[in-house]
């Protein structure tokens, strides 16, 4: 590597951003060029005999070589205000004592400088606005001033040529450096976008490949008609996969109905739905348990034995409603965890809570409470997760909550199971409106 890459990437790490990099490589080009400029004056001001301002540029260029050691440690905004005020006095003090050499021209990059710099428009316009001051500045003193040392017209030329030369060289390098860093940071930034794109499409395409795995564990209409013919499933994921889930099972003459919401939406949500809907089918397919409790208090125990295998921390678990219809004895069967059932008789809303424990991520544990509940014909029966109620919408943004959710079913539940699935639709939508869906929904309605 070249001194001059050296000087380049002073301060430049390898875990930087772009945008930090190329904050630090301008810092040290700007610094290099100021440094240098004010030492080329060294000679020059001998060559004059001007020995009166050769110490002030000497210790003006040392001190600007000290940038470096603020761009090495990433002092980036403590560089830019030290280089600016440098610059600044030793330009007005050489306008003043040497006013037809055109140190003036000077002010004009030292103003931009800061815009280059700096994100901070108030440091960019103060900064601005105290160039031009000093501009000023520099004139009014100038009149009234008699400098220390007088150049002779030839010598104030060829300051004036080299002072303009370098405004020019300067402000040149500026466009041109910031051209070509400019295409080469976007041809990075465009070889970053197709990565970026080609990661996000290989990462949509395997979340689309878990939602058919997902949908797969899900019952299909079909088999749910086979089962319960007044039935109908509202189910609308916030993302591609959801945390929320429902599941049918029948053993026997008894039917079994869950709606769950698992921690979280989208990917980690989904992942959780999975294990706990082959608990379900393992606890009442394999071991024939039917009591919801029972069946709650199974799984709570598989989650917890699942989750404490390793010393991962995992503070994951899912809210559930679960009941089981006996239509020998005209019963069902409720338990939840937080989650609860509605039923609907004779036009009367009757609530079963569920216990306020949820399933897996509870340290204190106690057994579910199984609700034996006698049925009527036309009773309805609502089980849901918590997204419905909790949707942001409406006329002022608010959440639709259980209250306006109760009365919702108050109103639908004459209304056979279809209509009220297209109601369901048509409210939440409604409600929604043009806000984000802020959770996954999953609403389960049957009628005995």
């Amino acid at each position: 590597m070249s001194i001059w890459n050296k000087i380049y990437n002073i301060g430049v790490k390898k875990n930087d951003d772009l945008q930090l990099i190329r904050k630090k490589r301008v810092n040290n080009q700007i610094t290099l060029f100021t440094t240098l400029t004010t030492f080329i004056f060294i000679p020059f001001l001998i060559a004059v005999e001007n020995y009166f301002f050769v110490p002030f540029d000497a210790i003006t260029t040392l001190l600007l070589a000290t940038t470096f050691i603020f761009n090495y440690f990433g002092w980036l905004q403590l560089a830019m205000f030290w280089r600016y005020f440098l610059v600044l006095g030793i330009v007005t003090f050489s306008g003043i004592e040497m006013p037809e050499a055109g140190f003036q021209y000077f002010l004009i990059p030292l103003g931009l400088i800061p815009f280059i710099l700096s994100n901070n428009k108030l440091i960019q316009m103060v900064l601005f606005v105290n160039a031009v001051a000093f501009f000023f500045l520099r004139m009014g003193i100038s009149e009234n001033y008699t400098p220390h040392v007088n150049l002779s017209h030839q010598a104030n030329m060829i300051a004036y040529i080299i002072i303009l030369s370098l405004t020019f060289a300067l402000c040149s390098l500026f466009v041109i450096k910031f051209k070509v860093a400019g295409l080469k940071y976007e041809e990075i930034i465009k070889k970053q976008l197709i990565e970026i794109e080609e990661k996000r499409k290989d990462t949509l395409d395997s979340i689309k490949y878990a939602k058919r795995i997902q949908t797969a564990l899900l019952p299909t209409p079909d088999s749910i008609k086979s089962i319960l013919k007044d039935v109908f499933v509202f189910y609308k994921p916030k993302d591609i996969v959801s945390g929320d889930f429902y599941w049918f099972d029948k053993l026997g003459n008894k039917i079994l109905i869950a709606v769950a919401d698992c921690t979280g939406h989208g990917v980690p949500g989904a992942m959780l739905s999975v294990l706990c809907t082959n608990y379900l089918n393992k606890v009442v397919g394999e071991l024939n348990i039917t009591s919801p409790a029972l069946i709650l208090d199974k799984i709570n125990a598989l989650m917890h034995e699942q989750f404490t295998k390793n010393k991962e921390e995992v503070d994951d678990g899912m809210d559930i409603s679960l009941c089981c219809i006996d239509f020998e004895k005209n019963t069902i069967e409720f338990a939840g965890a937080h989650n609860p059932i509605y039923i609907i008789r004779d036009g009367n809303l009757i609530i079963y809570k569920g216990d306020k424990q949820p399933i897996g991520k509870s340290y204190k544990t106690k057994p579910f409470t199984n609700n034996s509940i006698n049925t009527k014909p036309g009773d309805c029966f609502y089980l849901f997760s918590d997204g419905f109620a909790d949707q942001f919408g409406g006329p002022k943004g608010k959440k639709y909550t259980y209250k306006q959710l109760q009365k919702s079913f108050l109103e639908l539940h004459h209304l056979p199971m279809d209509e009220q699935h297209l109601m369901c639709f048509s409210l939440f939508n409604d409600w929604k409106g043009k806000l984000q869906q802020v959770d996954d929904v999953c609403l389960v309605g049957f009628r005995i």
